[in-house]
């Protein structure tokens, strides 16, 4: 049985197909191998591939599948923390060129690696997926993309046998490329530690930074090299002085952080344009010195126009206020999971911070005159 399927996101009139689905599709074929090759990962694309396989009921199929990602970090494109999330499925995780690459400034290619290609097989089914999307909410969900969906059970006539050599051809490139490419752990500190001396402004990718509109950013007043700079550091401050909410009364300090609209960016959240008063996303919050303690955190558009996130409640452990202080999150992995760790500190005591935005180009101010930035 052949089943093929045009893939034309974010939708073909009267049939909207997305990346996503088509991955889904994959995964519930009943393979037992799971390959996939891509040019590179983002947060968000880890993001929107663990919930799409959770909401569509997939997850017994996934776990049992074997996984292994091949992908590059040309241009400083992929997050490290989103390379170590996949690894952490668990999945194995190679790069392409990897040692040369990460010893290039930039992370230059010698050649660029660009595929977009997804594949099972087993004894039942194989497939594959050929695109052009990535693996980041823009290349799954969202953006412009193309591609074609095949799967062959059984195939018993020439076209099926046709397709499934076809698929097997595409299996035979992927194991030539994955014989060549650099196990992540022998190349991740090094390709860390270049990624967070980048100046964010300078990744070479647009995910996350508008919606279908393309005013979402101008709108409310930030630039598209602020929001990439959001969607692609790894630790993000903000002033708390005048954007803490007296939200548990006037005596008491609020747990209400204000922060300019679509700062939800660096929290995964998409530059989607949404009515006031939307609940956006929940994330982690951790503890700077005990990763066992950690709080939910949901994150809004308030009435006001802005992003608000609700803290944890001030008191030990936490701090006992935010008001006048410096707030940093910083991302970080756990397992297969992304938490927010947060630091408090003085103004003085996060100068640090603010010289490491400045350092990077990535020092700014909100309307109000509070000042943010990010880094790393």
């Amino acid at each position: 049985m052949l089943e093929q399927r045009m893939i034309g996101q974010p939708g073909m009139t009267g049939a909207p197909v997305r990346n996503i689905d088509a991955i889904v599709d994959l995964v519930r074929t009943g393979a037992t191998a799971f390959d996939a090759a891509v040019a590179y990962v983002t947060d968000s694309g880890v993001d929107a591939l663990l919930s799409k396989i959770s909401s569509s009921g997939a997850d017994a199929e996934w776990a049992v599948v074997t996984k292994r990602f091949l992908v590059s970090i040309d241009w400083y494109r992929s997050d490290p923390t989103a390379l170590e999330r996949l690894a952490a499925l668990p999945a194995e995780v190679r790069v392409h060129d990897g040692r040369r690459v990460v010893d290039r400034p930039g992370c230059v290619p010698f050649v660029p690696w660009h595929p977009k290609w997804f594949s099972v097989h087993g004894s039942s089914a194989r497939g594959h997926l050929v695109g052009s999307g990535n693996l980041s909410r823009n290349g799954l969900v969202s953006g412009h993309e193309a591609g074609t969906l095949q799967i062959v059970r059984k195939p018993s006539n020439k076209t099926e046998k046709v397709v499934e050599a076809a698929i097997r051809a595409g299996e035979a490139w992927f194991e030539d490329s994955w014989t060549g490419a650099a196990p992540l752990p022998t190349v991740l500190d090094k390709y860390r530690r270049g990624f967070a001396a980048l100046p964010k402004t300078e990744v070479a990718r647009n995910d996350d930074v508008a919606d279908v509109s393309g005013r979402v950013g101008t709108r409310y007043g930030l630039t598209a090299e602020q929001l990439a700079a959001l969607t692609s550091a790894t630790n993000f401050w903000i002033e708390g002085t005048g954007g803490i909410s007296k939200n548990r009364g006037p005596s008491r300090p609020g747990n209400q952080l204000n922060m300019s609209a679509l700062t939800r960016v660096f929290f995964g959240g998409s530059a989607d344009e949404v009515p006031r008063n939307s609940a956006l996303l929940s994330v982690t919050i951790e503890h700077p010195t005990d990763q066992t303690v950690s709080s939910g955190a949901p994150i809004r558009f308030s009435d006001n126009s802005m992003d608000v996130i609700t803290l944890p409640v001030p008191g030990s452990p936490w701090s006992t206020s935010y008001d006048d202080r410096v707030l940093l999150f910083t991302k970080a992995t756990r397992g297969a999971a992304l938490h927010y760790v947060l630091t408090v500190r003085s103004g003085a005591g996060a100068r640090s911070w603010r010289n490491a935005s400045e350092a990077q180009g990535t020092s700014f101010s909100m309307r109000s005159g509070r000042r943010w930035g990010v880094f790393g």
